[in-house]
């Protein structure tokens, strides 16, 4: 517990940690250990998990899981902006999410097809299409407030 006290986001006020900020620096930490080819692969993963969790229908895991991608992403590129490390900087987010899918749409048709099924009708992908993102879908965008239904 006493180390606590040196993560970024913790407040000596009130002895706490602001969970967000902790994960995300624990991802980021990650990142700046392995170089670009491995923090590929961990927002690859962490994408790939948004959408397995928003295939069983757990949405609220689903938007954790790429709020955490977006937000180490950001933070990442931000550490490399206008250094001579501006070569490393990663492509955009969308060409990320896009792979992260397509790689767990992969992997569920081949292990669990009905995973895939579910996965495909909810962001509206047909079986075989491959996904081309400019955004994320609304349904798992964590920055998208859903507006309550008007009757």
């Amino acid at each position: 517990p006493e180390k606590m006290k040196f993560y970024i986001g913790y407040d000596v006020k009130t002895k706490t940690m602001d969970l967000d900020t902790f994960a995300t620096e624990r991802v980021v930490q990650d990142m700046k250990s392995g170089g670009r080819q491995q923090t590929m692969a961990i927002l690859n993963n962490l994408t790939a998990r948004a959408y397995s969790y928003f295939s069983m229908d757990e949405d609220e895991q689903a938007k954790g899981y790429m709020l955490l991608a977006q937000r180490a992403y950001e933070r990442y590129n931000r550490r490399k902006v206008g250094n001579e490390e501006d070569r490393v900087l990663l492509p955009p987010f969308d060409h990320i999410h896009n792979k992260g899918l397509n790689s767990a749409l992969k992997f569920f048709g081949q292990k669990h097809p009905l995973k895939a099924a579910n996965l495909r009708q909810r962001i509206g992908l047909k079986d075989g299409e491959e996904a081309k993102f400019n955004a994320l879908p609304d349904a798992i965008n964590p920055f998208k407030k859903n507006k309550p239904n008007k009757k």
